[in-house]
């Protein structure tokens, strides 16, 4: 049922859980960051997941200045001990509340389902139909949001979203290798942390 993850550096197979971390915000180079997820599965839950995203944004921004943050994930290989296929694959993205959106791209749509992102305030969610079948790596694609600084000093940051089972930050549906019964996979982070940090001087 758990996806074994596939970093651009690194490729790892674990899979109910993996280690380590890498924290931090881009300034001039993209920083690849990892998140972990508790996950339910048909019912069971406290199943730990982690997900790379190459996420970039700059150090500081002046004061109602304009400046783009993107994320790219790394690919992701569908585990064929617990999927034949995984369709919706979606990212919940948290975007800062003291910044407005301009505008959002998404890269690469060309891929199985074609991506869309929908933003709506401070909540993104890039989704991909598929299918992509297991044990083959698929690439979400890279997006890219222009956003505008408000007028006061803060910090503004990024993360993956998602505040429960119900409300995931990382989330698709599939089909187990014995079963034609479909199943979700639905995870949030239950160890947040920034993707990008920018400050706003």
């Amino acid at each position: 049922m758990m996806p074994a993850l596939r970093s651009r550096v690194v490729a790892a197979a674990m899979p109910l859980a993996l280690a380590g971390l890498v924290a931090g915000a881009s300034g001039a180079h993209a920083t690849t960051v990892k998140t972990y997820f508790d996950c339910r599965v048909f019912g069971t839950t406290g199943l730990a997941y982690a997900l790379l995203v190459d996420a970039d944004a700059p150090a500081e921004v002046g004061k109602r200045g304009t400046f783009d943050v993107t994320f790219d994930p790394a690919p992701i290989t569908p585990n064929p001990a617990y999927n034949q296929e995984v369709r919706d694959v979606r990212i919940q993205f948290k975007l800062p509340e003291g910044a407005t959106v301009v505008s959002h791209e998404v890269a690469d749509g060309g891929a199985a389902g074609t991506p869309t992102l929908e933003v709506s305030g401070t909540r993104a969610v890039l989704t991909a139909a598929g299918p992509y079948v297991s044990n083959q790596a698929f690439d979400l694609p890279k997006v890219t949001f222009t956003l505008r600084a408000g007028a006061k000093k803060t910090t503004l940051e990024t993360a993956i979203g998602g505040t429960s089972h119900d409300d995931p930050g990382f989330t698709w549906n599939f089909t187990p290798p014995s079963s034609t019964t479909e199943g979700t996979l639905a995870c949030w982070p239950d160890q947040p942390i920034a993707l990008t940090k920018t400050v706003v001087k």
